[in-house]
């Protein structure tokens, strides 16, 4: 099972260079995710990177999401690195 943060669906599903194929297909993966909504619990920990790192909201809401879960967060942005209570996986296709 993958979890993925609301804020991964909506970037993965609002790119403007996907063709109706890839869309289909990002659809068809996102059915077998866990989509991760906002919660009290994930805004919490939004606030809290926020007084500390320097990073944008839409990956505060993606490191938090993970945070929260207590699940590893995989990506190719080194810049999670950073976030120490993360556990962060640098993802090298």
């Amino acid at each position: 099972m993958f979890y993925i943060s609301v804020i991964n669906e909506l970037e993965l599903l609002g790119f403007s260079g996907l063709t109706n194929a890839e869309f289909e297909k990002l659809d068809f993966f996102l059915e077998e995710c866990s989509i991760i909504e906002l919660n009290a619990g994930i805004k919490n920990i939004v606030i809290d990177l926020r007084r500390k790192y320097a990073i944008k909201l839409p990956d505060r809401i993606v490191a938090a999401t993970a945070i929260f879960l207590n699940t590893p967060l995989i990506s190719a942005d080194k810049h999670f690195e950073k976030i120490t209570e993360l556990t962060f996986v640098l993802y090298q296709p």
